[in-house]
């Protein structure tokens, strides 16, 4: 329980710091979407009233055009006003009488067969369709939602094709709408050009008006007014000279005074039927006129889609009419609905800057708890070393210490007075502190190694001077076990050297005869061991064989592992604490080489060290 304990506390600080970062990754992700979506959803919005401006300049410049035509252009007998980029099908004009005419259509050729006649009759066709649209329409150009009219001054209507143009009053004065073509276009060309300009501005103004130009741009109106209050009643025919008949022919036209005021409301667009209209009242003497335009809607349709192409591909315009109600979607100077559809807006990357700040902080995360996983580890390997450590040492140094003891106390006290068991004695303290040392010499070397020392000096030496440095206390250690120990090389010469630690290469030799010795004999003979040497133009291999029972891999897995024998496995088997295979991995690494076992050897165990040459 004490050993998973802090595994226990550590997962349970990582599945909280998981859980916390998990819930702070979706509600960063969350907001992120969010925000994406709003900054779509804006730039949808500000597409859509690009989109609605660009159609409104277009509809304004129409209905600018529209505004600025003098009433008179409307009448039957005047020439065809000209269409604004061909957007106009016809012009027409409504009399009090009900009749409607249009300036593109000369009167009496309806019968004929050309396109405007078609075009009336087709707009007739609308307008029959409701029988009460024109009495609607009619209110409803008197009075154009709120819009304010506009006061001109405007000729009489013409006279009918019949009707004498030629009219006296009682007192025999001829008046301007009763005199002869000649006189009646005799007055000052001065003050007909005025007026024509008056009333060409005040179709201007009202025309700014109504697409909300300020009103600074109609003080030209004032300015005019202020020039014509001497022109408000035209003065007597007797005043003016006679023209002779061929300069009155010869004269241009001029355009008539007006002899009332007239109120012209401001252009309004409606549907009527699948027509889209232009219309605006001209009242004057209690008699209505309406005035208008037949929009070419297809063509128009085309121009405002074009307008609007780049922002919204799949755009369509839909008729509104009054009765469709308001939104954010409709065109303020056309009865028309804008359709944006569908726009596919470019998705944002994947790998955001924050999903990479989320990335790097989960990442940091992985390895904060790699690290804290592999301490924890650590702590846990180093304080069962420790552990094993202690016990095997201590169960180690306990021997040869009971045995330096006894021995020393029998000796003092002279009950051993047999001289050969004396010599005895004296070679088993010996034995016991050759023991000792060997122990205390491996857990210093490990020791050193453990802290990151370097090894000892390296010199060159030739292997038969290294072989004999070792070869002593190696036959030692196997006499002492009963065991028999050759030494053979197989192609080497006699001055093949190598660079190395003499020292370290016999403690690591040592090892190997030592745990060959305690280990490497079968039950029913003696422990035998051989040493063979070999080189190639790399190495030095030095191989040690014995026949005994042999390793299996998974009895070889834990053997270089450092004090790996307990005190218990100590006591149940040959005397070791588990440190000479690992110090002599580690020694055999620090001069350069290795130390591995050879499973191809079938008749026991062989470790083989190589050395670098």
């Amino acid at each position: 329980m004490k050993r998973a304990l802090p595994w226990i506390i550590a997962l349970a600080g990582l599945l909280l710091l998981t859980g916390a970062m998990a819930w702070a990754t979706r509600s960063l992700v969350a907001l992120e979407r969010t925000q994406q979506r709003m900054a779509a959803e804006a730039t949808f919005q500000e597409r859509a009233r690009l989109a609605l401006w660009r159609m409104e300049s277009i509809a304004a410049s129409l209905l600018m055009e529209e505004s600025a035509r003098s009433p008179e252009q409307y009448h039957a007998d005047s020439p065809p006003p000209p269409s604004p980029a061909g957007r106009m099908r016809l012009h027409f004009e409504l009399d009090p009488s009900g009749q409607i005419r249009s300036p593109q259509v000369e009167s009496g050729s309806l019968t004929v067969p050309n396109e405007p006649a078609r075009r009336l009759q087709e707009l007739r066709a609308h307008l029959d369709q409701e029988p009460d649209r024109w009495t609607r329409l009619r209110q409803e150009s008197a009075a154009p939602g709120g819009a304010a009219p506009v006061s001109s001054a405007l000729p009489p209507p013409r006279p009918a094709q019949g009707e004498s143009a030629l009219r006296r009053s009682s007192s025999g004065r001829v008046s301007p709408d009763q005199a002869p073509p000649a006189l009646a276009e005799a007055p000052s060309a001065l003050a007909g050009e005025l007026v024509q300009k008056d009333v060409a501005l005040r179709q201007k103004t009202a025309a700014l008006a109504l697409v909300g130009v300020p009103q600074a741009f109609s003080d030209g109106k004032a300015k005019t007014d202020a020039l014509l209050p001497r022109l408000d009643s035209p003065p007597p025919l007797a005043s003016v000279s006679p023209v002779p008949a061929a300069a009155a022919r010869a004269a241009p036209p001029v355009v008539r005074l007006p002899a009332a005021a007239a109120t012209i409301t401001a252009f309004r667009a409606r549907w009527v039927g699948e027509a889209l209209l232009l219309t605006r009242g001209v009242t004057r003497d209690g008699a209505s006129w309406i005035q208008g335009a037949w929009i070419d809607w297809p063509q128009l349709r085309l121009a405002l889609l074009a307008s609007v192409a780049d922002l919204f591909p799949a755009a369509s315009l839909e008729a509104a009419p009054d009765s469709s109600g308001g939104g954010t979607d409709l065109l303020a100077s056309l009865p028309l609905r804008f359709r944006p559809g569908r726009l596919e807006l470019p998705a944002p990357p994947f790998w955001s800057p924050l999903k990479l700040s989320l990335a790097a902080a989960w990442g940091c995360v992985l390895v904060a708890s790699a690290a804290v996983a592999l301490v924890l580890r650590g702590m846990m390997a180093l304080s069962e070393r420790r552990a094993t450590f202690v016990s095997a040492v201590t169960h180690e140094l306990r021997s040869p210490l009971a045995t330096f003891k006894l021995y020393a106390e029998m000796l003092a006290d002279g009950l051993v007075r047999d001289p050969a068991k004396r010599q005895a004695y004296l070679e088993t303290l010996s034995a016991e502190a050759d023991r000792l040392g060997h122990l205390v010499e491996n857990v210093l070397s490990y020791s050193r190694l453990e802290r990151g020392r370097a090894a000892r000096g390296r010199a060159v030496i030739t292997w038969g001077e290294l072989l004999r440095r070792a070869e002593p206390r190696l036959h030692q250690r196997a006499a002492q076990a009963g065991a028999s120990l050759t030494v053979s090389s197989e192609g080497l010469a006699e001055d093949f050297s190598l660079a190395t630690d003499p020292a370290a290469v016999e403690q690591i030799l040592f090892n190997l005869v030592d745990n060959a010795c305690k280990y490497g004999r079968r039950a029913d003979a003696p422990a035998r061991l051989e040493l063979v040497l070999t080189a190639d133009k790399k190495a030095l291999r030095i191989a040690l064989r014995d026949y005994g029972p042999g390793l299996t891999r998974a009895e070889a897995r834990p053997l270089f592992r450092p004090f790996h024998k307990s005190a218990r496995a100590a006591a149940h088997s040959s005397p070791g604490v588990g440190l000479g295979l690992s110090l002599c991995r580690r020694l055999a690494r620090d001069l350069g080489g290795s130390l591995e076992i050879d499973y191809g050897w079938p008749q026991g165990a062989c470790f083989v060290l190589r050395l670098p040459t």
